[in-house]
Parts: structure tokens; C-alpha cells; sequence
């Protein structure tokens, strides 16, 4: 992925990026990412496959103490990779995966392949206007680290009003630590900034986020240079 068409193309725009504060894909390309992949079949097709064969499963199956939890809710889990892991490794719950509606609709075939369809209710909508209420967990990987600030906080006011009482919300991503920062995460940060126009967040960064949008931060099972899992509660 990193390489093909215009993902690769979108560096030479960096530095209009900067001057003008949008995302050097989006300065390239004329659109953002998600709305050129909505458009572009064979780049979507790339970002998809990208996304399935290198899910962020063990820090979330390994960090996370989900015994007991009933029903997750994979909020932007694309065609159910993650999820279907989640599902596999734990037989009695049950999932909702939730995208737009032109990903989840080839979730079909990797959910049967997983043997996982039969517990996982599949629904399309955009978490821009809101998500499904009832989950006792909600799950949001290498979602969050894709908006920009009032677009992340949009996503994170209508997970707060989805959210029950006892419900987490789970964010898995890429945690920096300010200035002590590793090589890998700063270029991984300047590769979120060129995609989406947002450099990954500090967790300090992330309070601040959750202290406007009704939520409050729990937990943090850190993985150095790997995807972190912040655990998430109503305030």
C-alpha cells in the first residue's frame, strides 16, 4: 500500500500540506482518503487487503481482559478482520461491525471463512452521524489516529452517546510519548499527517479529547513501536 498509485505519489504535496494545513493526500488527489477510496476500486481494494493482513490483533487479544464482555461493536472495522479474531477467541460473544456501507458489504466472505457470521450482525453507517447503542464494548482500531481533531472529536461525542454506563470503549492505535518519541512512531506520525492531515496523538493529547467528548481514560497497555490499547470510560 505504501507504495502504490497515489499513496506513494501524495509525499511530493507535503509541503503545500504544511502551508496549507490539509492533508498532502487530499492536495494531491483533490479528495480525502476516504472519499477517493469510496471512488477508486483498485486503490480501495490495496487499502483494504493492507488492512486485513496486518490487523492489530495481539495487542488487543494479549493487553485486554475481555472475559465476560457479551457484545463488542467494531467501529470502522472494515470487512471484520480484528473482529473475527475477537469472535474466534471468545465463542460466547457476540460482534456488530460497523463501517460505511460499501466496506462492510464484502465482510460477508471473510466472516464465513472465519466461521464467525452467525454472530456477527453487519451494519453500515458512518460514526460521523452516530453508532450502535448496546455493546459492552466498542471498539475502535487504527480509527482514531485518521481524523484530525474536530473530526475525532465528532466520532468521540457520538461513542460517548451510544455508550452504556458499565460499556469501554477500546482505541487501538499508534501512542507516541512526547518528546521521547522512537524513530518508528515519529515516521509513522508524519505518514498519518500526509494520509489524513493528523499526526498521531500523546495519550496527554487524548485526555484532553475525551475531557470535552464526556469520556475519561481508564487504562493503557502500551506497546513500544507497536499499536497501544487505550481503555475508555463514560466520565
Amino acid at each position: 500500500m505504501c507504495t502504490h498509485g497515489d499513496f506513494l505519489q501524495a509525499w511530493t504535496c507535503l509541503p503545500e500540506a504544511v502551508r496549507s494545513g490539509r492533508a498532502a493526500f487530499e492536495v494531491h488527489t483533490g479528495r480525502p482518503l476516504f472519499a477517493y477510496l469510496e471512488a477508486e476500486h483498485e486503490a480501495a481494494s490495496v487499502f483494504t487487503r493492507a488492512m486485513n493482513a496486518s490487523v492489530a490483533v495481539d495487542a488487543l487479544l494479549d493487553g485486554v481482559a475481555l472475559s465476560g464482555t457479551e457484545r463488542v461493536a467494531d467501529l470502522g472495522g472494515g470487512e471484520g478482520a480484528l473482529l473475527a479474531a475477537l469472535l474466534c477467541r471468545h465463542p460466547n460473544m457476540e460482534g456488530v461491525l460497523f463501517d460505511l456501507p460499501h466496506v462492510v458489504s464484502g465482510a460477508g466472505p471473510l466472516l464465513r471463512e472465519r466461521g464467525v457470521a452467525d454472530r456477527c450482525a453487519v451494519v453500515g453507517g458512518s460514526f460521523l452521524d452516530g453508532v450502535p447503542a448496546g455493546a459492552d464494548v466498542y471498539l475502535m482500531a487504527r480509527v482514531m489516529q485518521n481524523w484530525p481533531r474536530e473530526g475525532a472529536a465528532r466520532i468521540l461525542r457520538n461513542v460517548s452517546r451510544a455508550m452504556g454506563d458499565s460499556s469501554r470503549l477500546l482505541i487501538v492505535g499508534h501512542l507516541p510519548e512526547g518528546r521521547d518519541t522512537t524513530p518508528f512512531l515519529q515516521a509513522m506520525s508524519l505518514y498519518m499527517y500526509v494520509l489524513y492531515g493528523a499526526p498521531l496523538r500523546t495519550a496527554e493529547e487524548y485526555g484532553k479529547l475525551f475531557a470535552e467528548t464526556g469520556l475519561t481514560l481508564h487504562a493503557v497497555h502500551r506497546v513500544e513501536d507497536g499499536e497501544s490499547v487505550m481503555d475508555v470510560r463514560r466520565a
